[in-house]
């Protein structure tokens, strides 16, 4: 648990996006959005009351090249099939977190992060899984 919290809080360190001091501004045509909420289906916000998964993106700064993040928390007592938004072109998705898993594989550094190998990922119960979107290698 402990070298769990010491690459989390290395992660935080590491990109701005993880050290805000503000809650995020709404988007509007000069300024894109900061943070893109979706439920298990893909472009969909779902707050309902029945809904227990909740995923969002967070969008890394251009200025300083850092990447975007998916965000899943599932927390319902069954695994989810949740929708994984495209990246941004010329990048891809890499798990970095999965809390399913047990250690040292519920967070990786993110040269060992596994591609995401389709457009949706299960994700299990009671559980959260982070990727990030990395330019792909050339």
């Amino acid at each position: 648990m402990l070298r769990f919290f010491r690459m989390l809080i290395a992660l935080r360190k590491r990109y701005s996006l993880f050290r805000r001091t503000e809650f995020f501004s709404a988007p509007h045509s000069n300024h894109p959005p900061e943070i893109i909420w979706q439920g298990e289906a893909l472009g969909q916000e779902n707050w309902s009351l029945e809904c227990k998964v909740l995923c969002f993106t967070l969008v890394g700064s251009p200025t300083l090249a850092e990447p975007d993040f998916f965000v899943i928390v599932n927390s319902h007592h069954a695994p989810q099939l949740v929708d994984v938004p495209p990246p941004v072109h010329g990048r891809q998705w890499l798990q970095l977190i999965n809390t399913a898993q047990q250690s040292p594989d519920d967070i990786v550094e993110e040269c060992d992060a596994v591609l995401l190998p389709s457009a949706s990922i299960t994700v299990a119960s009671m559980a959260v899984v982070v990727l990030f979107a990395k330019p792909e290698a050339s």
